[in-house]
C-alpha cells in the first residue's frame, strides 16, 4: 500500500492510501472488521477535519514565542478551560489530547500533558509535553507551585536544610519558631506580672 501525505497547515501531514484515497490510521488497529475499516478511516477522516476547522492560529505566548503559534480552539470549552471535542455519538474528548495521540503518539499511563504555553484551550501538539501529575501541578500558576518555589520565609530567613523543618505537610522556619516561642514567653511574663 503506497501512501501520499496531505500536507495541512503549519507543516501537519497527514498520510492517504492512494489506492483507496482514504487516511491511514496510524499506529492504531481498526475496531471493526477488514470490510468496516474503510468506515472507520473515513470517521477518522471526518473528525481530522471537524479538528482542522475547529481552531484558530493565534500569536504565540509572549514568554515562550520559540514554541510557535497557539492553535486556540473555537468550539466547546468545558468548566476548566479545556478543548472538548466530539467523537462518535455521544462521546467527548479533551481536544488537546485528542491532537497529541493523533499527531504524536499515545500518552503514556500515568503522565498528564502540560501545556508548555500556558493556554488550556490550545489544541497544538507542539505546545503539549507528557509529565507527571507532580511536575505538572509545580511548572503551573498555582498555590502549591507559588510555594515550592520559595525560598525564604514570610520574615525573610532563608530556607536551608538546618532552618527548616516540616509540620503538617508544610516548610516551617526554624528561626521562626523560635521568635514566636520568645515572644509567646514574654507576653506570659507580661500577663503575669499585670495580674500578680
Amino acid at each position: 500500500m503506497s501512501a501520499k501525505p496531505i500536507q495541512l497547515a503549519d507543516g501537519l501531514a497527514l498520510p492517504v492510501d492512494i489506492a483507496t484515497q482514504t487516511l491511514l490510521v496510524v499506529g492504531k488497529r481498526p475496531r471493526y472488521s477488514k470490510s468496516r475499516k474503510r468506515i472507520r478511516i473515513v470517521a477518522d477522516l471526518a473528525i481530522d477535519g471537524r479538528f482542522l476547522a475547529s481552531f484558530e492560529v493565534v500569536a504565540p505566548p509572549k514568554d515562550r514565542p520559540e514554541l510557535g503559534p497557539c492553535w486556540t480552539w473555537r468550539r466547546r470549552i468545558d468548566h476548566t478551560g479545556y478543548a472538548q471535542l466530539a467523537v462518535g455519538h455521544q462521546n467527548r474528548v479533551q481536544a488537546h489530547r485528542w491532537s497529541y495521540e493523533r499527531y504524536v503518539a499515545k500518552i503514556p499511563d500515568g503522565l498528564d500533558l502540560d501545556h508548555l504555553c500556558r493556554n488550556r484551550a490550545c489544541v497544538n501538539y507542539r505546545h503539549l509535553e507528557p509529565v507527571s501529575r507532580r511536575e505538572n501541578i509545580l511548572r503551573g500558576q498555582t498555590i502549591p507551585a507559588a510555594n515550592v518555589r520559595k525560598t525564604h520565609c514570610a520574615r525573610g530567613h532563608e530556607y536551608t536544610i538546618d532552618n527548616t523543618y516540616e509540620y503538617r505537610g508544610a516548610r516551617q522556619c526554624r528561626v521562626c519558631r523560635a521568635i514566636n516561642a520568645r515572644n509567646a514567653k514574654l507576653r506570659g511574663r507580661l500577663a503575669g506580672a499585670r495580674n500578680g
